[in-house]
């Protein structure tokens, strides 16, 4: 197959979307591993491990050696399937600049810094030259990731600011990221492109009615609008309600933000499909929203049809009885059975014309119906996170240390902090 021919495909481009998505999200970790802070000592031997946990820890050089190597691998792959309008940027200078590295070296580990970010723009000028689809995907790419992995030491509540308000909250990326999945409609994974921006806009919202007041933030905690309601059903046990303040529920969401965030990378590089979501309940509820509209359809489409098509259709089968009835000749009883022969003939052709446009109504509109209530159900299990970070919020006793924010750990001996 042609290279052409391989991106020509709705497949093909599903594919380049999916690659370029996880290249950007890529190419994000890979500067978050680069920080001059973190690179001084690139060599420098870890302590002994106390656990299998401890098998995780790996060197800043190595993981950015990992990185790199993601990188070469998802562009090699692009290549593959784009047109060859440019050539594919080359992660050379980022190679050689992870080898030189040496202790103390802040000169080195900047000028690292600067490759990866040279690289990031030949990557997204060349992803851009080849289709603005492809370019758009990396770039929505490079705002997910800021969900994934903030680092230890960082501000829960500043990474939620960043991550759907923008520096200083401007720019919004909520707003972006809409428009971007709007944009790459129908080349991203069946459902998950309307799931990913149902579950998003809802992390928003909570976000927007978190920051509204304490109002806002009671009925996102305990929903019941009667208060009399309210305050018989408490949360959890037997205590009611307390409503944390802003910065905290800023921060149990924070701390649930990079495993929401992992979610939707894989939801949006298709190693996330509906199977491993879903559960038989949830086709079940899906088929109850098609049937419970189908209900509505017919009964609003008859409800229309009576007074546009049967009052004018029983008006011409009485006609037609009538008709029958006095071009019939015999006793009176004989006429009465032709008009009523004809009366039923009539209405049982006016019964099928009236089934029949409702049943085209109904199956024209019930695949759709299907795909957004299976698209919501998806919304609502990948967006468990959030769920779970609410439930904590409304666990929340002021002065409980496990309210706190995590305080950074210590790093164990021998290794950089």
């Amino acid at each position: 197959m042609s290279t052409d021919a391989a991106a020509g495909t709705t497949d093909g481009w599903r594919k380049c979307v999916e690659l370029a998505v996880d290249l950007g999200w890529q190419m994000v970790e890979t500067y978050r591993d680069a920080k001059p802070k973190d690179l001084v000592h690139p060599d420098h031997v870890m302590a002994e491990p106390a656990g299998l946990t401890n098998f995780a820890q790996l060197d800043h050089r190595h993981r950015l050696r990992l990185d790199v190597h993601g990188i070469d691998r998802a562009v090699t792959q692009l290549a593959a399937l784009l047109p060859p309008t440019r050539i594919a940027p080359s992660t050379q200078a980022v190679r050689d600049g992870v080898e030189q590295l040496a202790k103390n070296d802040y000169e080195a580990a900047t000028r690292l810094l600067l490759s990866i970010n040279q690289l990031n723009v030949d990557l997204l000028t060349w992803l851009h030259a080849a289709d603005s689809r492809t370019g758009e995907a990396y770039r929505l790419g490079r705002i997910l990731a800021g969900t994934s992995r903030p680092g230890s030491g960082d501000d829960p509540v500043a990474v939620m600011e960043v991550a759907f308000f923008g520096k200083k909250k401007a720019g919004r990326k909520d707003i972006q990221i809409r428009a971007t999945l709007d944009h790459l409609a129908g080349l991203l994974p069946l459902y998950m492109g309307g799931a990913l921006r149902l579950s998003f806009e809802r992390w928003a919202e909570t976000v927007t009615r978190i920051t509204a007041g304490e109002e806002q933030r009671r009925r996102l905690l305990d929903p019941d609008p009667e208060p009399q309601r309210r305050k018989q059903k408490p949360a959890v046990g037997n205590a009611p309600v307390v409503v944390p303040d802003e910065a905290t529920m800023l921060t149990y969401l924070g701390r649930h933000l990079g495993d929401q965030g992992k979610i939707w990378r894989d939801m949006l590089t298709g190693r996330l499909d509906c199977a491993r979501l879903l559960t038989e309940d949830d086709y079940v509820a899906a088929a109850e929203v098609v049937l419970r509209k189908d209900r509505e359809i017919a009964l609003a489409t008859s409800r229309r049809l009576l007074w546009t098509l049967l009052v004018p259709l029983l008006g011409a089968v009485a006609v037609i009885a009538v008709i029958a009835a006095l071009s019939t000749a015999g006793s009176p009883s004989v006429r009465i059975i032709a008009a009523l022969v004809a009366l039923g003939g009539a209405l049982a052709a006016t019964w099928r014309a009236v089934a029949g446009l409702t049943r085209q109504a109904t199956t024209r509109i019930n695949d759709p119906i299907y795909e957004r209530a299976l698209t919501a159900r998806i919304a609502e299990r990948a967006t468990n996170p959030l769920d779970k970070a609410l439930d904590k919020a409304r666990e929340h006793r002021p002065g409980r240390r496990s309210n706190q924010p995590q305080a950074e750990q210590p790093a164990p001996q021998g290794v950089p902090a």
